[in-house]
């Protein structure tokens, strides 16, 4: 997982769900550490990107992260001291990794 700093206080960076092997699963989460300056306050989101190359999103290509943004719903929450977690819930089995992006203020 990576993290950026941009002028406007926004922090900013990725993680892969893991779906696992096939059978693979329909619900998945990632914690999201190493957020120093996270309050319980703060606003998070995640969202898919069409791409492939972040570090660790094996076994899928770009357009297959474009389908599975309308495949997925993805939720933050669980907000504490220097994390919080991504879960991505799917109507059908998934397998392997999928990138996610995320930002909080």
């Amino acid at each position: 997982m990576s993290s950026i700093t941009n002028s406007f206080l926004t922090y900013a960076g990725s993680a892969n769900l893991d779906f696992g092997a096939t059978p693979g699963t329909n619900i998945v989460s990632v914690e999201v550490s190493g957020q120093t300056n996270i309050l319980t306050s703060s606003n998070v989101k995640a969202f898919i990107m069409g791409e492939s190359t972040i570090s660790g999103s094996t076994g899928h290509n770009a357009y297959e992260h474009a389908v599975l943004a309308s495949k997925i719903t993805l939720t933050c929450g669980d907000i504490v001291t220097g994390c919080f977690r991504i879960t991505g819930y799917s109507d059908i089995r998934m397998t392997d990794k999928f990138a996610v992006r995320w930002e909080w203020r």
